[in-house]
């Protein structure tokens, strides 16, 4: 076209020049009137009369913006809805919706299992160097240092929750009353009396005096002698209190010495300080045992805590019921061990001393604290520790009955005690024969929190656990794509930052007269995004994950973690890259339309090898699950396509920023044509995919009946079953063979 005819269109387009878009199509449609008209006269000399032919420029200029008002309008507000309505949108949904707080709470469960401290330096703070030093890739450490620091006086030690505003906000913490932080805190940072908060609210109620004594009572008894006196007045008829001061006045009074050997039970003797004060206190050791109950409350107290924290619904209200399950304290069994070696010690004495009438009641110390402890034992470590001082009686007591020449009461008792054995030596042996099985079926089928809660819980039916586990792993894997889509949120809005520099730089460059243009996309475009670029590929994910048995998420990371991995980076890319694609195709036609230049395409040779490098974690995917090495083989693949597709992203950036000027007006035109189209990539994943997952999430938290317990008071159910049965069998062995009446005695001279 000629000059004339370039001036004549601009000034008949004048009325249009707010929508610089608008006014290059009513343009290009004059241009091809004009270029119609023009071979219709006889050729390009007869392109002024063309001009002419359509009319005064003034008038042709009133015409195209009276005829274009309307759209001009419409199109004026689907700007202003894109540019102060989408992205403001999707920028604030991905706040509001920014969702990572079961990836947190699995992060502070695995430092529960690991042992690992949660808090980490005593002044609060997270330091950079810590960070790197323990995991540069954990992101609970990561989400500790933007916060900086915690208000004193906080132990999570005893309690799930965070006083910083922005843990609670990432973990999704619930509002705590002040009722439900005294039952769920613990500010062990100040005086024992200051945390009497709970328990003077009912003075009277023996749950909330047995957890303050678990927890400041107990520990070092022989500082806290009137604090157990109290306890002893307010629940008398409990032997948990009296049994704490006799041990402690018996340690005091003698030292605990142990002699063992590869081929020979350990012997326990005493060395004695005070043998009065031994006396009286192994005295009042039996006068605990003659009381009717032994109660630690631990059970109740832990009934009411799981009530504070409200309805269970997500994985991280599952964890905070595991986290206030392990903060339990079991301060008693020192205290119970303890007073069974003690008591066994000192009947050696007193045979040695040749008392050894008076040494019988204490060679059944062992039965009867085992007849205390079990039925108020309610997680596995109660059990063992029940098991394990029967068998020291078993080793210990017979001998010394021998020795003291009652040898009919020695066969006795060796019979009584192998029968009261008998349920734990089964369970041992099923452990020791299932151990290999279940780590096998764990390996292949569990999610790695269920592997570390169940990994040493062997001994149970295993029949169809692969089945029962699939609720659990899919629950994992659901949190997983959860914090990859919460990644992704954020990749995106990198993507529109990224994207507006670019703008910004060749608007500055170039200035206002060629600066970057916003083209409008067209519902058709609008839907086709949303449907190829992001409805597609998670449907086709969901249906992979849940129902492929060739999926990632139909094994155990340890069995198949490159399937995992492929399959989540695959999808990653797919909302990155298939919405920015279907733009790219819609950006060209639109050039096309407008007449202006386009991208230039890359060459055959380097699409082609672009494509393949998006294949590459396809194809770590594909490597066949089941070993060490093969798993190690797909997550290298895996992640050398992901490291090579974030370069590609950063020279892509580059390169936008660099190019020659003649290339930059397309180039701001195309980022600033992209950035609505990421922001409604991102208010997809917020409004759409969230909210999917997180329904998955609550359906797969209900249907699992091993790792997470929304009902039953304990650690896990698998080990609430596995205590179940347990105690169950030893009782009935228990009352099918009772033990003789312990004689009390006087305190030796």
């Amino acid at each position: 076209m000629s000059t004339n005819t370039e001036r004549f269109l601009e000034r008949a387009t004048a009325g249009l020049a707010t929508d610089p878009e608008l006014r290059l199509d009513v343009q290009a449609e004059l241009r091809s009137h004009i270029e119609d008209k023009t071979a219709e006269l006889g050729g390009e000399e007869h392109a002024d009369e063309a001009v002419a032919s359509l009319g005064g420029v003034v008038e042709l200029a009133e015409e195209v913006s009276e005829a274009n008002q309307r759209r001009l309008g419409w199109r004026n507000l689907a700007r202003r809805v894109l540019r102060l309505g989408l992205v403001p949108a999707s920028i604030v949904c991905m706040v509001l919706f920014f969702d990572i707080s079961g990836t947190l709470a699995n992060e502070r469960i695995k430092w529960l299992m690991t042992g690992a401290d949660i808090l980490g330096p005593a002044d609060g703070k997270v330091r950079p160097r810590a960070v790197r030093k323990n995991n540069p890739l954990n992101i609970l450490y990561w989400a500790k240092f933007l916060q900086r620091s915690r208000l004193p006086n906080f132990d999570s030690n005893y309690s799930p929750f965070r006083q910083s505003a922005v843990m609670r906000w990432l973990e999704r913490s619930p509002d705590l009353t002040e009722r439900r932080r005294m039952l769920l805190c613990n500010w062990s940072n100040q005086a024992p009396e200051d945390n009497r908060a709970l328990w003077d609210s009912a003075p009277t109620n023996r749950v909330y005096l047995a957890d303050y004594m678990s927890r400041y009572g107990i520990p070092g008894a022989n500082r806290n002698r009137s604090l157990l006196d109290e306890a002893c007045s307010l629940d008398p008829s409990n032997a948990r209190y009296p049994l704490v001061i006799a041990m402690a006045s018996a340690e005091r009074a003698a030292r605990l010495k142990a002699d063992s050997s590869a081929d020979a039970p350990p012997t326990y003797w005493l060395e004695v300080s005070d043998r009065p004060g031994l006396d009286q206190s192994m005295a009042a050791l039996l006068e605990v045992l003659s009381k009717p109950e032994f109660h630690r409350y631990h059970l109740e107290m832990l009934q009411e805590r799981l009530a504070a924290l409200g309805p269970t619904e997500r994985m991280a209200d599952a964890n905070r019921r595991v986290l206030v399950a392990s903060s339990v304290l079991l301060p008693d069994l020192q205290a119970i061990r303890s007073a069974a070696r003690h008591a066994l010690a000192y009947a050696r004495l007193l045979v040695d001393e040749g008392h050894p009438q008076e040494a019988l009641p204490y060679l059944r110390v062992p039965e009867r604290l085992n007849a205390m402890l079990l039925p108020d034992s309610f997680c596995l470590i109660d059990t063992l520790v029940c098991g394990a001082m029967l068998n020291m009686a078993l080793e210990i007591v017979p001998g010394l009955l021998h020795q003291m020449g009652r040898n009919a009461e020695a066969g006795a008792t060796k019979k009584r005690l192998t029968a009261l054995l008998e349920p734990m030596r089964q369970y041992r042996e099923r452990r020791d024969v299932d151990r290999q099985e279940l780590a096998r079926i764990l390996d292949q089928h569990s999610g790695p929190m269920a592997r570390s809660f169940l990994s040493a819980l062997s001994g149970q039916d295993l029949s169809d656990l692969d089945r029962k586990l699939a609720p659990s792993r899919h629950l994992e894997f659901t949190v997983l794509t959860e914090g990859i889509v919460a990644l992704l949120e954020c990749l995106l809005l990198i993507a529109m930052l990224a994207c507006l520099a670019v703008v910004l730089r060749w608007r500055w460059a170039l200035g206002s007269h060629a600066s970057p243009l916003l083209l409008l996309p067209s519902w058709r475009d609008l839907l086709r995004f949303a449907l190829l670029g992001m409805v597609v590929p998670f449907a086709v994910f969901l249906a992979w994950t849940l129902w492929s048995p060739w999926s990632g998420q139909a094994y155990g990371l340890k069995y198949a973690g490159h399937r995992t991995a492929g399959e989540l980076v695959l999808l990653a890319a797919a909302f990155l890259v298939l919405p920015a694609w279907l733009a790219l195709r819609a950006f060209r036609r639109r050039c096309v339309e407008l007449e202006l230049a386009q991208p230039h395409r890359l060459p055959r040779l380097l699409t082609w090898l672009l494509l393949a490098v998006t294949l590459v974690p396809l194809v770590g995917a594909m490597v066949p699950p089941g070993s060490k090495d093969r798993v190690a083989l797909g997550g290298a693949i895996v992640g050398t396509g992901t490291i090579i597709l974030a370069v590609l992203f950063v020279i892509a950036f580059v390169v936008a920023l660099a190019v020659p000027g003649r290339h930059g007006r397309v180039l701001g035109t195309l980022s600033r044509s992209l950035i609505p189209v990421f922001a409604l990539a991102a208010l997809m994943l917020s409004l759409i995919v969230q909210p999917i997952l997180h329904a998955q999430e609550r359906r797969f938290l209900r249907a699992d009946t091993l790792v997470w317990s929304t009902e039953e008071p304990g650690f896990t159910p698998f080990e609430t079953r596995l205590v179940t049965q347990l105690r169950g069998a030893m009782l009935q062995v228990m009352a099918a063979n009772p033990m003789p009446t312990i004689p009390t005695t006087k305190a030796q001279p």
